[in-house]
């Protein structure tokens, strides 16, 4: 069993780890039922016009892991392994958002959270041109997409029961937000066996 974690800063050597995991994977060494998970590269948090900018963020440290996720996306499409995606929004009407989460999502400079318009449609809306993954990791036809409510990729989604119908039992899980949604998902799912 090969045992990875993620963590995304500002000039983390990743390379290095996406390297190792192609040539552990060429090797054949890791288990038929690992896959990969994406979080949260939407255009809304990767573009200066994006809820991460809206928020006070500077965007550059979210772009700057865009090539590095794209290595081990890449390792992973080569080598077979099933590869699921995930993007946080809510529905149009917001009836997935709970009235703090709302709140919370105001409290910035800007004043603008979810919900609210921006350049790229409404902040964190599913079906919104900032609701899109980004082209560079845009996913395959065969790669379903999860859209989730909230942080983790397992709450109110049908993710666990793709993963089970498949067997799968390991996960590689990568995104921007490692403290909240990559920890959210990791968390639960360690939680769920």
């Amino acid at each position: 069993m090969i045992r990875m974690e993620w963590t995304v800063d500002s000039g983390a050597p990743i390379r290095s780890r996406t390297q190792y995991f192609d040539e552990v994977a060429g090797r054949g060494r890791v288990q038929p039922e690992c896959c990969q998970g994406i979080g949260s590269r939407k255009a809304v948090v990767c573009s200066p016009e994006g809820y991460i900018a809206y928020l006070g963020y500077p965007v550059d440290d979210t772009r700057a892991t865009i090539p590095k996720i794209a290595q081990l996306l890449e390792a992973f499409r080569k080598h077979g392994y099933p590869v699921y995606h995930t993007r946080e929004g809510h529905r149009p009407d917001l009836s997935t958002l709970s009235s703090r989460e709302l709140f919370r999502s105001r409290n910035n400079a800007s004043g603008l959270g979810i919900g609210d318009r921006g350049p790229l449609g409404r902040l964190l809306i599913r079906g919104e041109l900032g609701h899109d993954i980004i082209p560079e990791l845009y996913p395959l036809p065969s790669e379903p997409v999860i859209d989730k409510p909230g942080r983790s990729a397992f709450a109110y989604t049908d993710f666990e029961l793709l993963l089970k119908v498949r067997g799968i039992t390991k996960l590689v899980i990568c995104g921007v937000t490692t403290d909240v949604c990559v920890h959210s998902t990791m968390r639960e799912g360690n939680d769920r066996g």
